[in-house]
């Protein structure tokens, strides 16, 4: 067989066919073909290296990715349906947030012409969420401020759900953009179903053994004055750089603060967080 001149580093904007992961086929429709995977190719979204969890695969000169891997990464919803096996795609109405935060700790500011930012807020009390819209499943932060409910913008355009026009708030120890609950019912379908999510909401990465090695990594002690004190992590977003990712934690003592972190490969093959990288103390709470 001649072999493809195939080049090992696959850019997004030039993947046009993805795969899916979808209910059994009938027998009369599926048709078995001789593919290969391809791990000594690299995925780069906007010039950094991500990882999909699965290896591109090659089939008759295209590229195939896990749908739902790249959709998470674009902030794109999908679903199956199963009685029309059909593959269920809502794109954001506004792309002017990215899904993955930027080079530094904040995510990139929403284009003017698009959003209002009228009002600044403070982290106060954090709560990670399980949200179940149009049939699938979304981590998503929020903050309950001065008696008000807010969601974090880049989990809200992961839902898929239109927020063009919207009027933001900047939440000012992070710089990360939350909207007012109350300003998404219009917006929405159906009324997500809520359920408290077991452990911190993860955006950015969809290896599941890196997940497994960042779930069970909690940073204590930040403060020399407070060494060993309890640390709730609420949210871990993978950073462009390869492997990194930002902690952001509470202690005991309600200080809020940031931990950027570095994921190591063990000789054995798994992944272990390296926890001499550097601490950012973000605020206190007043």
């Amino acid at each position: 067989m001649k072999k493809m001149p195939w080049k090992k580093t696959l850019t997004m904007s030039g993947i046009a066919v993805f795969c899916f992961a979808a209910g059994a086929f009938a027998a009369n429709t599926a048709q078995k073909v001789e593919a290969y995977l391809r791990p000594d190719f690299s995925v780069v979204l906007n010039g950094s290296k991500v990882n999909l969890g699965q290896a591109p695969l090659v089939y008759d000169g295209n590229g195939y990715l896990p749908i739902r891997a790249v959709a998470n990464l674009l902030g794109v919803a999908i679903d199956w349906e199963e009685s029309s096996k059909s593959i269920l795609i809502s794109l954001p109405e506004s792309p002017a947030q990215s899904p993955a935060p930027n080079a530094g700790n904040v995510p990139a500011s929403p284009s003017t012409d698009q959003y209002t930012v009228e009002t600044e807020i403070k982290l106060s009390s954090l709560v990670a969420y399980k949200m179940t819209y149009l049939n699938a499943d979304y981590p998503v932060l929020a903050n309950f401020y001065d008696n008000n409910m807010y969601l974090r913008l880049s989990d809200v355009q992961r839902m898929g759900i239109s927020t063009t026009g919207l009027t933001l708030s900047k939440e000012k120890l992070t710089g990360e953009y939350y909207v007012h609950v109350e300003l998404l019912k219009p917006r929405w379908k159906e009324m997500p179903l809520t359920n408290l999510l077991n452990g911190p909401v993860i955006t950015g990465e969809t290896n599941t053994e890196k997940i497994k090695a960042l779930k069970q990594f909690v940073p204590a002690g930040y403060n020399p004055e407070h060494a060993g004190e309890q640390t709730t992590v609420y949210s871990i977003q993978a950073l462009p750089e390869e492997n990194t990712y930002l902690y952001l934690c509470q202690q005991s003592n309600r200080e809020f603060v940031g931990y950027k972190v570095k994921l190591g490969q063990t000789s054995s093959g798994g992944w272990n967080v390296y926890s001499g990288s550097s601490i950012r103390y973000i605020d206190s709470e007043e």
